[in-house]
């Protein structure tokens, strides 16, 4: 009599990040955060902001839950929006966008460490990260404008 087969577990599919993939991908944070020093304005920090929250879903769904990590890449996700919050709270204060050398600073700090980070993640992980936030940032966008009409 042979033994029973054991069900196959489904292993989860991880694709490796291509070369060129990577180096737009770090690129554009790259650019974002340096065009938000230069030349800071709403479209850009917001823009920061989604491919941030697209990297921390990503970064979870490998890791688990930030606030109880400690390594290179949660802090850095701390870091970056630490600094974006920092520069939001002084817009709601003084009206106009801008940062100081320590927020310019962090920034770019986060950016490098975030870098190295976004090359250690499955391309599989963050692209479905990228079309979550995407998601999330449409639905958020199609109900600010429905309550714009309802008024």
């Amino acid at each position: 009599m042979s033994k029973p087969r054991h069900k196959q577990r489904q292993h989860r599919l991880v694709v490796p990040l291509m070369g060129a993939t990577y180096d737009t991908k770090a690129l554009e944070l790259h650019l974002y955060v340096e065009n938000a020093v230069t030349a800071p304005s709403f479209a850009t920090l917001e823009t920061i902001s989604i491919r941030l929250g697209a990297i921390t879903a990503a970064v979870f769904a490998i890791g688990g839950p930030l606030p109880n990590r400690r390594d290179p890449d949660a802090n850095a996700i701390r870091q970056m929006e630490a600094a974006l919050l920092s520069i939001q709270d002084r817009f709601d204060r003084v009206g106009t966008w801008g940062l100081s050398g320590d927020e310019a600073q962090a920034m770019r700090i986060a950016s490098g460490v975030l870098d190295g980070t976004i090359k250690q993640l499955p391309f599989n992980v963050l692209r479905n990260a990228e079309r979550m936030v995407d998601q999330i940032v449409a639905t958020m966008d199609a109900e600010r404008i429905a309550a714009l009409f309802s008024e």
